[in-house]
């Protein structure tokens, strides 16, 4: 609460709020005519919930008295300004964390895949065609007819090759690296916004003697200063059919799927196993053996060793933003 908005995550409104609501159509706070909001549905998935409004159409909407507050339905969320693009098209990254204990906290990070819109392939970015800014395959498809989803799914090492060939080897890789730090930074100050929602759950497993644990997908965009804004957060990233389509993924992001799964698996065993030995008297603490990570997940958080790790965001902490490259 004490830190300043909007930072690590787009400025979003809920319309339930009869303020928020007032605001968003008489006061708008959308920094020019063109920015473009995201009115997504409250019960909505995948994407396909989503207009696009422009701030000078809600403006229109005000004047002509075409609204109505309070809007049980919808949230706005405003588009993140000066994003970096992707051959010209808007992109997001797509992380997972695993939140593998809440006693104590202990979260782990993987890096995902990056997705691309159409706009590169179409010159539209400046359109309001949904494809053109939101990445769900879902849209895409609907937009593409898409056969192989190659032309939607990149690697995070794409992204670092488009860095190096933008801006040289020495700089492209610490472009990378301040990229990678900022998403990590952004996707903690998420958690520890919803961290009285963590301990409510731990009071809940210690009642009842079972073990817990979450794993959350983000949609996260970064702008050319190399600033990560989580977009959305998905708690069954599992959920959609399109998470394992055989027919049209591309065997290294199939590869990469199933290997995330049997590895967070893993970990929450892992984790699980140091609990049950903690309660049982055989451990001082989770910290006693060394954890045994795999190589595409990465220790953000652990409450017994020092809070973040890395010199990550600790929860007292304010999110700083990078200057203008």
């Amino acid at each position: 609460n004490f830190c300043s908005r909007n930072r690590g995550y787009p400025l979003t409104l809920s319309l339930s709020d009869p303020t928020s609501c007032q605001l968003f159509y008489l006061h708008n706070p959308a920094p020019h005519a063109e920015s473009i909001w995201f009115m997504k549905d409250v019960a909505g998935s995948r994407g396909s919930h989503i207009r696009l409004l422009r701030r000078s159409q809600v403006e229109e909407l005000a004047e002509k008295q075409g609204y109505s507050c309070p809007d049980a339905s919808t949230i706005a969320s405003l588009g993140v300004e000066n994003l970096w693009k992707l051959d010209g098209g808007k992109f997001d990254q797509r992380i997972y964390l695993l939140v593998a204990s809440l006693e104590p906290l202990v979260i782990f990070y993987h890096s995902g895949h990056a997705r691309v819109t159409a706009g590169r392939k179409h010159g539209h970015t400046d359109s309001l065609r949904p494809a053109d800014h939101i990445t769900n395959l879902l849209v895409q498809d609907k937009e593409r007819k898409i056969n192989n989803t190659e032309a939607v799914f990149r690697s995070p090492e794409d992204l670092l090759r488009l860095l190096r060939i933008e801006h040289g080897e020495s700089k492209g890789r610490q472009l990378f690296t301040m990229m990678s730090r900022s998403i990590k930074n952004s996707a903690l100050q998420v958690i520890f916004s919803a961290q009285h929602r963590l301990e409510r759950f731990a009071e809940w497993q210690r009642k009842g003697g079972v073990y817990s644990f979450f794993w959350l997908a983000m949609d996260v965009a970064i702008d050319k200063a190399m600033n990560a804004f989580v977009l959305d957060v998905n708690t069954l990233p599992m959920s959609s059919p399109e998470f394992f389509d055989r027919r049209r993924h591309p065997s290294w992001l199939l590869e990469a799927r199933s290997s995330l799964v049997r590895e967070a698996i893993d970990l929450v065993q892992e984790m699980s196993f140091r609990r049950l030995c903690r309660d049982w008297g055989k451990m001082k603490n989770s910290t006693s053996i060394p954890l045994r990570i795999p190589r595409t997940w990465e220790l953000i958080f652990h409450g017994d060793n020092g809070g973040s790790q890395n010199s990550l965001l600790q929860p007292e902490k304010c999110l700083e933003l990078n200057e203008e490259l």
